[in-house]
């Protein structure tokens, strides 16, 4: 009984889809007015309060869900047809939901009804007859709907990874906030943790011992190829879910060209690092320069170190994300007057914030939901400008960052 609860669960978060004929033109969206499972739903027609009932539109959750989902607007019916085989119908209007053969399976305590041409359901049927989870967040006029059990969390704090990318202990200081946050948001103490270096950050995660991961996509493709890692959110910058490295010099280096840093110094970041390390040594292998054997690398362990190498001339170039000069800016202003750019590598995906792959399903969805949260709010914005510069979140999935496992190989010559 407990399967055919989930599952019509999950049919009743896909009714709102196609209710208005096929041929009718879907309305521009307004913004993430609905989280399902952790990641905003654009939709057209906002969560609203009805007699004491939280109405949420459902738009777009059935391809997600993986249902069929057929309109008869003769009838107002919904057929909804799951791959295994199972059908269930519902009307506008009507409280009872039926199987195949016409048998009540279930009865909500307020019908579906139409808004603006979709069909909203009263959450509290989600949340009394079927389990799940479904919250009224009344200040951001938010609904969030979860069909994963509630699960108590084992652990009495949840711990945030940062790698490295940046000095260590101005990280940790800009890391804090969004840490507190976050504890705030789930109710749960978070608490900030700034690796090492990247791997740590990694191995940690792999021994339960950080749930959140803000990774470069190095990094993440290295934890979740382990299966310690799975995706949370992606981020922006400007607009944008990819970067470059670059190749930076100073202003009256001799060196013209990408090739001519052959048998020079060059300070990488990381071995991990997807800009500090994997794609300009996979573009040097493209000039046919071996970044291991033909130039005389050193590690300076973050993007600021890489670039703050090259100020003090302890190396000819340094590699670093586009622009880590930035960084540098504030202990020197005048870093952009000093240096150059040699050379930038294709487009890579943006980093991102990855979850333990072992935490609860159901916590998953919660810190998505919280991280997504956050970000649409002034305060949560700065945080993640002043932590990565980052300016948004968007969703995100394993195989987005395929591209890098790709580059990755090719400095492995497989």
């Amino acid at each position: 009984m407990r399967k055919l609860f989930n599952l019509v669960l999950a049919l009743v978060l896909v009714l709102p889809l196609f209710l208005v004929q096929a041929s009718e033109t879907v309305q521009a969206a307004t913004g993430p007015l609905l989280f399902v499972n952790g990641e905003p739903v654009t939709t057209d027609v906002a969560a609203f309060i009805e007699n004491g009932r939280t109405m949420v539109p459902v738009k777009f959750v059935a391809d997600q869900l993986g249902y069929k989902v057929e309109w008869n607007s003769a009838k107002k019916e919904v057929t909804l047809s799951s791959q295994s085989g199972s059908t269930f119908k519902m009307v506008v209007g009507n409280k009872t939901i039926v199987d195949k053969n016409g048998k009540a399976v279930a009865t909500m305590d307020v019908a579906p009804l139409i808004k603006d041409g979709r069909t909203m359901i009263p959450a509290k049927f989600v949340t009394e007859i079927f389990g799940g989870s479904v919250e009224w967040d009344a200040n951001m006029k938010l609904a969030s709907v979860i069909t994963y059990p509630t699960t108590t969390l084992s652990q009495k704090e949840i711990v945030f990874g940062f790698i490295p990318s940046q000095e260590a202990e101005n990280l940790d200081a800009k890391a804090k906030p969004l840490a507190d946050a976050l504890s705030k948001e789930l109710g749960v103490p978070v608490k900030s943790f700034v690796g090492t270096n990247y791997n740590a950050v990694i191995e940690a995660m792999g021994a339960g011992k950080v749930d959140i991961g803000a990774y470069g996509p190095q990094s993440y493709v290295i934890a979740a190829d382990k299966g310690y890692a799975v995706p949370a959110a992606a981020s922006v910058r400007n607009g944008s879910k990819t970067y470059r490295a670059q190749f930076v010099v100073l202003k009256d280096s001799p060196l013209k060209k990408l090739e001519d840093v052959k048998g020079k110094k060059i300070a990488w970041v990381d071995p991990t690092s997807t800009s500090g390390y994997t794609y300009p040594a996979a573009l040097l292998r493209e000039k046919g320069i071996d970044p291991e054997t033909d130039v005389q690398g050193t590690f300076a362990g973050g993007h600021d170190k890489s670039i703050l190498a090259l100020l003090r001339g302890d190396v000819d170039v340094a590699v670093s994300f586009d622009d880590a000069r930035t960084i540098v800016e504030k202990s020197d202003p005048k870093v952009m007057e000093k240096t150059r750019i040699l050379a930038t590598t294709a487009d890579i995906p943006n980093d991102l914030i990855a979850l333990r792959a072992k935490l609860p399903d159901y916590w998953k969805a919660k810190i998505k939901e919280a991280l997504f949260k956050i970000a649409m709010t002034e305060d949560g914005k700065k945080m993640l400008k002043d932590i990565y510069n980052i300016t948004d979140l968007a969703p995100t999935k394993d195989s987005d960052y395929d591209i890098v496992r790709k580059v990755q190989k090719m400095n492995e010559g497989k």
